[in-house]
């Protein structure tokens, strides 16, 4: 739970923080944007292209994050909250948080198709997210036994 907790609390606070911040501006897109394509660059120097590639994606998701800032600000505190909720729950011996719990897992892989196009999001990101998402259920699910 306390990696959850972690994992979650800081989703939180980032989603209230990001309330009462402004979007990021024009200029600040520019630069990020310009950062993804020099590493991408690199990698490609390299001859690494499957991660050039990952790199580019991600650079075009984050663009798309940045122009639909509030919108992500308001799934990720949602989704933490629920997340927050759910391991909350399990630590106090509530089986109701395991199932808020895969809830939070499934929104949390899916909730970037909200502000993101499914071409700019790529497979290694959500690949990455079910992965994790899987081995934690996995770890809660060999502790059901002891929650009611």
């Amino acid at each position: 739970c306390i990696l959850t907790f972690i994992a979650t609390g800081w989703g939180v606070m980032t989603g209230f923080l990001g309330l009462f911040s402004a979007a990021p501006t024009d200029e600040i897109i520019q630069a990020q944007q310009l950062k993804i394509i020099i590493l991408a660059d690199e990698l490609r120097t390299a001859n690494v292209e499957y991660l050039a590639g990952v790199i580019d994606q991600f650079g075009l998701m984050q663009t798309e994050i940045f122009q639909n800032f509030k919108l992500h600000v308001l799934i990720t505190l949602f989704v933490s909250l629920i997340g927050l909720g759910g391991s909350l729950l399990m630590f106090k011996g509530k089986k109701l948080g395991f199932h808020l719990y895969i809830i939070y897992s499934i929104l949390s892989v899916i909730s970037i198709y909200a502000v993101a196009s499914s071409s700019n999001i790529s497979s290694f990101h959500i690949i990455t997210n079910i992965s994790v998402s899987g081995i934690f259920i996995l770890m809660y699910s060999r502790n059901l036994k002891w929650l009611k």
